[in-house]
């Protein structure tokens, strides 16, 4: 829920707010500017600085109680508005300056406010807790490794009660409530960077931790910027803002910010390629999501291994091809090779149903068996057995059946699996040989 307001404005209140001859003014507390009938009037009639509540109440005793009423309010919030605040004050003339202020909380510091209170997790518009337990984990290892995470968005108000601040957290609450699982012991430290500083601790609970690392979490410091001054249709609009065009990055991405290596040069390399694009292998947005870098270490570790389950052998390359990559060559060049047999076999490539990249990377994966096996790729006319699979093309559009069938079926569901992968291969070797 919204931070508590600070109260409602009396019957009173608003009927005295409806009284037009208010002196101007500008108010030294958060500079609020005061209407009034004459922005010229002088110091001894209309004083234009408002010292105190009293001082000005005993020079306008006709004034007294419209600006008492304004005075408890900005008094309650000094500048600092709860979501239905700002509007509360324009109701009374006021015009209110929205303010965005850069800060910084150490986490013990917003624990402690979490457990008084003070600090409200899920306003009604936030969704619910839906992070995985592995993200929630990997925030508690950055944090451990002192690595940077994202501003959070707070807004500010004041306790009418007690007079304490009040925060409502309008972005970052899934980061807070993983935070905050961990301090109670209720997140295991289950998933750890590569070169985290705490790998050995893979598995623990907050309390489990040696004192020095428990402390680092708790000072650790949060940037936060606190939001004050905007009503509740202000808030909702830049929670909508905020979360409306969030991208996740990618695997590919992520491996392409972590990674530094000779693999990743080389796939980096090929990822440029024209084919990706002119042969629609690849769209402009994938292409620049990284999806072409991918595929293409995915057929350098084709090429090297054979079919692979799904991306697990990525990431491993990644890593075991830091300081050279020595297959580098001899890929690149097996590649071309097969890219331009398949150019010639299928003049219309950018519109046949092999440009998929499941089904490139099986009909790659085909020709690299057929020319390790009986064939040499130079001996496969491109012409003749590029009709034999233009023509098993054209028995996975009509009515399915056998082959052609269980093609399809591979193609469609599980793509990245090597089940999927081997079949589709096994069936279009059939195909060319």
């Amino acid at each position: 829920m919204p931070p508590q307001d600070v109260g409602s404005l009396s019957p009173q209140e608003h009927t005295a707010a409806s009284v037009p001859t208010f002196p101007t003014g500008k108010s030294e507390w958060c500079g609020a500017s005061l209407p009034g009938p004459s922005a010229a009037a002088d110091e001894g009639s209309g004083a234009p600085i408002i010292c105190g509540e009293n001082h000005f109440a005993s020079r306008h005793p006709g004034h007294a109680p419209i600006f008492r009423a304004a005075a408890r309010i900005i008094k309650e919030s000094i500048g600092i508005f709860s979501f239905n605040r700002a509007a509360q004050l324009r109701q009374l003339g006021v015009t209110v300056t929205s303010k965005r202020t850069p800060t910084t909380k150490d986490i013990g510091l917003l624990w402690q406010l979490q457990k008084a209170g003070q600090l409200t997790l899920r306003p009604e518009f936030q969704r619910n807790n839906v992070w995985p337990k592995r993200a929630k984990a990997y925030l508690i290892d950055s944090i451990l490794n002192d690595r940077p995470i994202p501003l959070f968005f707070m807004q500010r108000s004041t306790s009418a009660q007690s007079g304490n601040p009040q925060y409502a957290v309008i972005d970052g609450q899934q980061r807070l409530r993983a935070i905050f699982e961990y301090l109670e012991d209720d997140l295991p430290l289950s998933e750890v960077g590569v070169k985290s500083v705490v790998a050995g601790h893979k598995g623990k609970v907050f309390s489990e931790l040696p004192h020095s690392l428990q402390q680092s979490i708790l000072n650790y410091d949060l940037v936060v910027q606190e939001i004050s001054g905007y009503d509740d249709a202000d808030i909702r609009d830049m929670f909508v803002r905020m979360n409306r065009y969030v991208v996740r990055l990618s695997q590919q991405e992520l491996r392409h910010a972590q990674a530094n290596g000779k693999f990743k040069d080389f796939v980096e390399k090929l990822a440029v390629w024209p084919v990706w694009e002119q042969s629609r292998i690849f769209t402009r947005k994938q292409i620049d999501r990284m999806r072409a870098a991918e595929f293409a270490a995915e057929l350098a570790i084709l090429l090297i291994e054979g079919p692979q389950h799904r991306k697990q052998a990525v990431d491993m390359y990644y890593v075991q091809y830091l300081t050279s990559f020595a297959e580098g060559p001899a890929v690149e060049t097996a590649l071309k090779a097969y890219l331009e047999w398949i150019r010639k076999a299928i003049p219309d490539f950018k519109h046949s149903r092999f440009r998929r990249s499941a089904e490139l990377y099986s009909l790659i994966g085909t020709l690299e068996k057929v020319s390790k096996g009986s064939k040499n790729l130079a001996s496969m006319d491109p012409k003749m057995f590029g009709k034999k699979l233009l023509e098993f093309e054209a028995r996975t559009k009509g009515a399915l059946r056998g082959e052609a069938a269980r093609y399809v079926v591979a193609s469609s569901k599980h793509t990245d699996d090597i089940g999927t992968r081997n079949t589709r291969i096994e069936i279009l070797t059939a195909v060319l040989t």
